[in-house]
């Protein structure tokens, strides 16, 4: 049977209406109480739940009550599920001109193998409301939701959105959407200020309005989400706009794939709607949030992509992204394999603008390639545990601060609590960790464990006295200030994800690998302090590539925007996390190692604290081609090609 194409039409009443709901870009809500109305093709229609259920894979929230405007199971509108539609009718295409002013209203459910739908035209959906009815994991509030093998197609629409979780999309469970010409703002609402009393802030996906404080971010909306096994997002063309969280997530789910082309991912700055990111002296220019987010193996592809304003352009804790150029023919694939529809790319790199340009609180592979460009206010990567690896090539590295990378401790074990409700303060003893005894001892009953328990307080990233440069910002992780749980950091039944618990990663290393380029830029291995085990870190310098810098273990202590360490500050003040300062210190848990190969060399910068070198193929020499100097164990030796060295390796620049 051929399928129909129900056109919603745009009326005088839907125009007036869509202007009484325009909402001014801000935190507030809307003074004027919310109508619970849809217009739609010149018609007023009471919000009231048309399906009651759980949409999504995500069932541990239970039922919710959902008010759907077009709910297509097998390529077929179910009237009675459908506040919009009056018979049931087969459906290939949507016009839809939709203005609706509610809590728990979506727009189109689409679900099943039979469906292949594409939407057209326009969305605007506001509400005041507290948050209680409204989640990205059930869907409800959701715009557009795919589930369970249906296929969405997003064709040239501009979809707003305004309140607590009004996701643009989900993609769900072998669903497919794909957006294209589209345009996207999501506003979302402020946690801190206007979710109902009593919310606290958690790893509870149940109850979850915004995300965990410990990663040093806030904000009430993700534009777009991915739930469930082996779900698909594509992106092309399209520009989409996260007022604070998220602008597009991984969440609860397996193996998903999401390719960006040619596409703007932002998240805007207080001043435009957003949260605060501090009081640094760039904070006017990033909101609070991330540009995508990595979990469950996911696989996330960016062609041309620019990330704006964020605090992260990715966030870690399990998956690999890839970040090059729009040139050419691009090929794109879905998360079972199968080869989507061709595109045509406009030839331009990806540029990441961000605070921090990736963060991995779990398992990470980070690929940097093709004329990439990372512009980054602190450090390109920050690192919170091991098994880690990010690739760096013909790409281009600029942070402010002048760390390419910086590990540090998980400062979120230092918040502490547990998996129902954060801690909402963070603690930290004067002065360094040498100082104050909090330099984890070889062998210690908590070293190793990834992530770290109570009592201590973690470091970040920049240096007065060692080697200078500032670092990043943090994530969460499962039961805080305890033992480590199971299953990345979650209980058993919570799986890690971009709003619940992060992942408390590995042991193993985090490795750096750099060819083709002239990087300039400190290295330091800060972990190893407040109960939790340092990181193995491995350098490679590879073929003509270059890396200007100091390659040193530290030690880290946070401080504020003035440098100044900072001891205490409130779940109010999340920003300040991740924020260290570095000072060269060899502790007993954390290492580093240099290799040179095919022609590598490392410029030594300042002072390097390492353990072992390897001089392949390659060279070590001063700034300018000064000479430099190694001792091991306190022992001046000279560097020969074809040599590898291990100790206590200190190489200094000759002035």
């Amino acid at each position: 049977m051929k399928k129909n194409t129900v056109s919603i039409r745009p009326g005088l009443l839907a125009l007036s209406v869509l202007l009484a709901l325009a909402v001014p870009l801000g935190n507030a809500h809307a003074n004027a109480e919310q109508t619970n109305t849809v217009v739609s093709h010149g018609q007023r229609h009471p919000l009231k739940p048309t399906f009651e259920g759980t949409p999504t894979s995500y069932s541990r929230r239970g039922n919710d009550k959902f008010s759907v405007g077009y709910y297509v199971k097998d390529g077929v509108i179910v009237k009675k599920n459908s506040l919009l539609a009056d018979r049931d009718s087969p459906v290939s295409k949507l016009d839809l001109d939709v203005a609706a002013d509610g809590e728990g209203f979506d727009t189109v459910i689409a679900t099943g193998a039979g469906t292949d739908l594409t939407l057209a035209g326009s969305i605007s959906a506001a509400d005041s409301g507290e948050g209680k009815n409204a989640s990205d994991f059930s869907g409800l509030g959701t715009q557009i939701l795919a589930s369970d093998y249906a296929k969405v197609k997003v064709d040239s629409m501009k979809i707003s959105t305004k309140g607590f979780l009004r996701a643009a999309f989900i993609s769900d469970n072998h669903a497919q959407i794909y957006v294209k010409d589209t345009t996207v703002t999501a506003l979302g609402a402020n946690p801190l200020t206007q979710a109902y009393q009593g919310y606290v802030n958690s790893a509870d996906q149940n109850i979850m309005l915004s995300p965990p404080w410990v990663l040093g971010i806030q904000g009430g909306v993700r534009a777009g989400n991915m739930l469930g096994d082996r779900s698909t997002l594509t992106v092309v063309d399209s520009k989409i706009t996260s007022g604070a969280w998220a602008v597009l997530s991984v969440d609860a789910g397996s193996s998903a794939m999401m390719n960006v082309v040619d596409t703007s991912l932002e998240i805007l700055p207080e001043s435009q709607g957003g949260m605060s990111s501090g009081k640094f002296s760039y904070s006017d220019k990033y909101g609070s949030g991330y540009g995508t987010y990595f979990t469950g193996n996911a696989k996330e592809h960016f062609y041309g992509v620019a990330f704006k304003g964020l605090t992260y352009g990715g966030i870690y804790t399990g998956g690999e992204g890839t970040y090059r150029s729009s040139k050419g023919t691009i090929e794109l694939k879905d998360a079972e394999g199968r080869a989507l529809e061709p595109v045509a790319g406009k030839g331009q790199p990806t540029v990441i603008d961000a605070v921090w340009g990736f963060m991995n609180h779990g398992s990470a592979t980070v690929n940097v390639l093709d004329g990439t460009v990372v512009n980054a206010e602190e450090a390109v990567f920050l690192s919170k545990t091991g098994g880690a690896t990010f690739n760096v090539d013909n790409a281009v590295l600029n942070p402010a601060s002048g760390v390419i990378l910086q590990i540090m401790d998980n400062d979120d074990r230092t918040v502490g609590g547990s998996m129902n409700a954060f801690n909402t303060e963070f603690n930290e003893a004067a002065g360094w960790p040498s100082e104050n005894g909090n330099v984890t001892r070889k062998g210690a009953a908590s070293a190793g464990v990834r992530g770290g328990p109570p009592g201590g307080r973690p470091p970040s990233g920049r240096s007065p006295g060692g080697p200078g440069g500032r670092p990043p910002g943090p994530p969460p992780e499962g039961q805080f200030g305890g033992p480590p749980p199971e299953n990345d950091g979650a209980p058993p039944d919570m799986p890690p994800g971009a709003g619940g618990p992060g992942g408390l990663g590995d042991s193993s290393a985090v490795k750096l690998t750099l060819a083709n380029g002239s990087y300039k830029g400190n290295v330091f291995n800060g972990s190893g302090y407040f109960n939790q085990s340092g990181s193995p870190l491995e350098i490679t310098v590879g073929k003509a590539a270059t890396l200007e810098g100091a390659i040193s273990l530290t030690e880290t202590r946070h401080i504020d925007e003035t440098g100044k360490q900072n001891t205490h500050f409130t779940i109010s003040e999340y920003y300040y996390l991740g924020h260290v300062a570095n000072r060269n210190y060899r502790n007993d848990t954390g290492t580093i190692e240099v290799s040179l190969k095919d022609g590598g060399k490392w410029i030594v910068a300042g002072e390097s604290l390492i353990s072992k070198l390897v001089v392949d193929n390659g060279a070590v020499e001063g700034v300018n081609g000064a000479k430099v100097v190694m001792k091991i164990d306190g022992k001046e030796t000279a560097i020969k090609q074809g040599e590898t060295y291990s100790g206590k390796i200190v190489v200094s620049p000759v002035n």
